[in-house]
């Protein structure tokens, strides 16, 4: 099974039955804004939401999804 990033586009072949693991290790669903949204272990990273949401990471959803964000995000 192919999973792919929201954020970045990086996309890993991960088979669930194999090691029992969901996704691949490291990547995680995250709500941002109301949307869900998969995120590999990079773009979702506990450091890229350790004071906010990282800025490159809102620079990726703006891009690709159109999400606007204030300061205060």
């Amino acid at each position: 099974m192919e999973f792919q990033c929201d954020a970045c586009d990086i996309s890993v072949e991960h088979d669930p039955s194999k090691n029992q693991m969901a996704m691949p290790r490291g990547w995680r669903m995250h709500t941002i804004k109301g949307k869900k949204f998969l995120l590999c272990s990079e773009c979702g990273s506990t450091a890229s939401f350790s004071d906010g949401i990282a800025p490159f990471l809102k620079e990726l959803l703006h891009q690709k999804h159109g999400i606007d964000f204030s300061d205060n995000d």
